[in-house]
């Protein structure tokens, strides 16, 4: 188990995933203890309760300012009205994920961030970046905008096929720039499996020939 401060989490808002990796809910993580996690469920996402039935394993996913991405994986114990308590619990970081090919890019691409003001109402916001690199933990972005780390964006990449909306985190901004431009790393969060594979297929083609 790792030994992060685990009540840095307390009060924070987290993802709910099944074993395939697919997001069931989002919420706020009210407490952990020893190895049991509490979590609020939010109507950000609408959810099933049957999805929650005891004994199922699921992830709650977290962002951690020192470690990135931390999951906590264990079982259902019940859900009470929109509380979730998930028993037996293991801690598991993203670091592994910075040691992943990570091959240049430089591709024009917008990010999606979605906001709710004081009166509930969702506020989209579009901001224009650099793709600066992609691996298959996460990209590099250069913006002379500033980015918020913990803060989720969207933006629409084309892997080689389809073009795909993925996630990412905001981890910290670089003590470097790029064409006086701020450089911030960013971790991907909750890819399907497919759209990792992908991403994957990617960084592949590009590390071993010349960029297509």
């Amino acid at each position: 188990m790792s030994t992060i401060d685990t009540q840095t989490h307390v009060g924070t808002r987290c993802n709910i995933l099944d074993e395939g990796e697919y997001i069931l809910a989002k919420g706020i993580l009210l407490d952990f203890m020893t190895s049991d996690v509490i979590v609020e469920l939010l109507p950000d996402k609408e959810y099933d309760p049957s999805s929650f039935l005891p004994g199922r394993g699921l992830t709650v996913r977290v962002f951690d300012t020192q470690n990135g991405l931390t999951s906590y994986r264990g079982r259902v114990t019940r859900l009470e009205g929109s509380k979730l308590f998930i028993g037996g619990c293991s801690i598991h970081t993203h670091e592994e994920r910075r040691k992943d090919i990570k091959v240049m890019v430089n591709r024009d691409v917008f990010l999606i961030t979605r906001e709710r003001n004081h009166n509930n109402v969702e506020i989209t916001q579009k901001i224009s970046v650099v793709l600066y690199d992609i691996s298959a933990g996460g990209v590099g972005i250069v913006t002379d905008q500033k980015l918020f780390p913990g803060r989720e964006y969207e933006f629409v990449f084309d892997l080689g096929r389809d073009p795909d909306i993925l996630t990412i985190v905001v981890i910290r901004k670089a003590n470097v720039q790029v064409s006086g431009k701020t450089l911030y790393g960013c971790q991907f969060v909750d890819l399907h499996p497919m759209q990792e594979s992908q991403v994957r297929e990617f960084v592949f083609r590009r590390h071993l020939g010349p960029a297509v």
